[in-house]
């Protein structure tokens, strides 16, 4: 596994289908770079928007859990830059006149939010 950078709060992620993603999981209290928590174990993500086949997408949730082999932050395998989930949004179907519809999407952290720590 190779090294990659330790996301903290401030962290971004990026969304298939065109939807977004907002990280929605609080950083170690303990395990800080440049001041921001450490993000680990499993984050959870809001999703909003993006589109499939018919599907409009309002709001769904999504996780991503940490695949870090050898670095921790209190006793958790740490998320890095690559680690990837899944979500499912929900929406309105245009072929049902507004109908209610569900599409899954891939999630990634694409910013760990700091360059300088990296982590196997």
């Amino acid at each position: 596994m190779a090294l990659e950078e330790v996301a903290n709060e401030i962290a971004t992620v990026s969304v298939s289908n065109g939807a977004t993603g907002i990280i929605n999981s609080p950083g170690s209290l303990k395990t800080k770079i440049n001041g921001l928590g450490v993000l680990k174990g499993t984050i959870n993500i809001v999703l909003a928007g993006g589109v499939s086949g018919t599907c409009t997408g309002v709001a769904g949730t999504g996780t991503i859990t940490a695949t870090a082999t050898k670095t921790k932050a209190d006793g958790s395998p740490v998320l890095r830059k690559g680690d990837t989930g899944s979500g499912t949004i929900t929406g309105t179907d245009s072929a049902t006149s507004g109908g209610p519809c569900s599409f899954d999407v891939d999630i990634e952290i694409d910013n760990a939010g700091q360059i300088k720590v990296k982590a196997q």
